[in-house]
């Protein structure tokens, strides 16, 4: 899967302070993973996130997903990343629909 972009989360996050000193990473995707390759064999795109707290350092979790089909049919594929003023979380895509995307937590 190819890393495209990266941020990392300040350690004073007021907006996302669980994920202080995490790292964001944008997944562009990859293609023909199984023998034969084919579009059911590539690995999807997505947004994740990259522990880098002692106790879970190096553990990957999926932040946002759904950029492909189960067939392989991709609608758009994340680039870019970064930590905005505000505190959020801002991505871009490309392919088919190209956005900026703005992640702020949930509302609870």
């Amino acid at each position: 899967n190819a890393p495209m972009g990266l941020a990392f989360i300040p350690d004073d996050s007021q907006t996302m302070p669980s994920w202080a000193g995490d790292a964001v990473v944008a997944l562009h995707g990859s293609w023909a993973i199984k023998q034969g390759g084919g579009a059911e064999s590539r690995r999807p795109p997505s947004l994740v996130k990259v522990s880098f707290n002692p106790d879970t350092f190096g553990q990957v979790e999926p932040v946002v997903t759904g950029f492909q089909s189960a067939k392989g049919v991709r609608w758009s594929r994340p680039a870019g990343v970064a930590v905005g003023p505000d505190g959020f979380i801002y991505f871009t895509s490309d392919g088919p629909e190209s956005a900026l995307y703005r992640l702020k937590p949930a509302q609870k």
